[in-house]
Formats: structure tokens, C-alpha cells, sequence
């Protein structure tokens, strides 16, 4: 996005390979990288991770097509240090098929962790103060995971939470001194889980029942402004809503 003569403008800044490639997450590290996830939808697909680091002009791949591991698609990547001309350090993925893996040095990936069987994705990872945390769809509903070392890790929340139609933590958020966990229910609506940050051990619901409507399946994002917090929500049958906590 460029501002022109006082009006907004889109520029294209990457355009996929073909039409059997698909965007699967982006993220931007300390105004310095862009990352972009792509996932190559064929028989024979590996997941890519390009990045750019002057704005969207130029993409190089970090690392090869499939990390090594037979990745297909990367949910999430996170990195822990600091960036500088392409020498990317500490660096995880988390993957569709219940995996996170860490980048050893240029050209090598190990995985650090690989969910139970029948497991979903890792679809979330955030590092609040000095521990990792991620979301984990397992066949018992959503999990969240900690490590302090990136190797070994414990579960701090397991079960979906008590309710096992809690499928899936579609984000963790760190808003002042508290971590929140927008969490999926197709069935009873989405719920918002809270900690605080020298609390990881012990979760509460702030929200639940889709927050004002079971519909409300997804919590996507939340954001705090003027000191309110604001969610945007899936809704197949209303349609997505934008919501205000007073």
C-alpha cells in the first residue's frame, strides 16, 4: 500500500507461481522482513517460506522447498532474534501436520516437536517474555504447549479446554499483561481464553457461546484500542461481525 497525492493505492508486491499455489500466512518481523507462507497444491507440493527485505520489491526463498521434512504447508512462522541481512536466526515453523520445526542453521531444519497421532495443525506460535507458547489440534480438542528452550515442551492446556468441540486456537494474543486464546467451536461458538503472563499454568474463559451469538464460530483477531478490546468473528449464517467489549 502506497499513499499518492493524499489518496490510498494497492501495488502488487508478490504474485504466485500459478494457480495451484496458495498464501498460507504472512508476517512481518520489526519493520526489517516480510514473510510470506506458500503451499504448492499438487501431488507432488512442498510448502515454501519466501521473505523480502525491502518491502515487498524482491522475495528470495529461505531454505529449500519442503525444509528438508516433506512440509506441505507451513501455519506459522516465528522468529526470536534479530534479523539482519538475510542471516535469519532462531527461526520455527509450525505445520498442517502437527509439527514444529526449527531452523538450525541456513539449509537445515530440525523438528522440535510432532503432535500425537491423528493430531491437526500447530496453528499458532507467539513467544511471550521467555517461553514459547502454541496451539495444537489433537483428536481431544485444542491443546496450548510452552517450552522455554524450544526443544522440550510441556501441555498447559489440554482437552479443548474441558469441551472437546473446542477444535482449534486460531490465535494467542499478548494484550498489556495478559495472553488470550481465540479459540474455534463449530458447535457451541468460539470462546476467548485468558491468562496472564506470569500465569501461563492457569486459564480462565472470558468469553464464550460465540460471545453474543453461537454462530460466531471463529474468533479471528483481537486488538485493544482506547483501552477496549475488539474482535472479528466468522459467521456463515449472519455473516462476520466486528465486536466491541464494553
Amino acid at each position: 500500500k502506497n499513499k499518492t497525492n493524499s489518496q490510498d493505492s494497492w501495488e502488487k508486491a508478490y504474485e504466485q507461481k500459478g494457480k495451484n499455489t496458495e498464501a498460507t500466512m504472512f508476517f512481518a518481523y520489526r519493520d526489517s522482513f516480510i514473510f510470506l507462507g506458500i503451499r504448492n497444491k499438487n501431488e507432488f507440493g512442498k510448502a515454501e517460506v519466501l521473505f523480502s527485505e525491502n518491502n515487498g520489491t524482491d522475495w528470495e526463498a529461505l531454505d529449500e522447498a519442503g525444509f528438508g521434512e516433506n512440509v506441505d504447508e507451513v501455519v506459522d512462522l516465528m522468529a526470536t532474534h534479530a534479523l539482519r541481512r538475510g542471516k535469519i536466526r532462531d527461526a520455527y515453523i509450525s505445520t498442517s501436520d502437527g509439527r514444529i520445526l526449527r531452523r538450525v542453521k541456513k539449509g537445515e531444519w530440525e523438528a522440535v516437536y510432532t503432535a500425537e497421532e491423528g493430531s491437526g495443525a500447530v496453528t499458532d506460535l507467539k513467544k511471550i517474555g521467555g517461553t514459547i507458547l502454541a496451539g495444537v489440534e489433537t483428536v481431544n480438542g485444542a491443546e496450548i504447549i510452552a517450552s522455554t528452550n524450544g526443544s522440550d515442551w510441556i501441555t498447559v492446556v489440554a482437552d479443548g479446554m474441558g469441551n472437546a468441540n473446542n477444535s482449534s486456537i486460531r490465535r494467542l494474543k499478548m494484550i498489556r499483561n495478559k495472553i488470550y486464546a481465540l479459540v474455534t467451536n463449530t458447535v457451541d461458538g468460539a470462546e476467548i481464553w485468558e491468562a496472564t503472563v506470569g500465569g501461563l499454568a492457569t486459564w480462565t474463559q472470558a468469553q464464550s457461546a460465540g460471545i453474543i451469538d453461537t454462530d460466531n464460530t471463529e474468533i479471528n483477531h483481537i486488538t485493544s484500542f482506547l483501552g477496549k478490546l475488539f474482535y472479528s468473528t466468522t459467521n456463515a449464517v449472519d455473516g462476520a461481525l466486528i465486536l466491541i467489549a464494553r
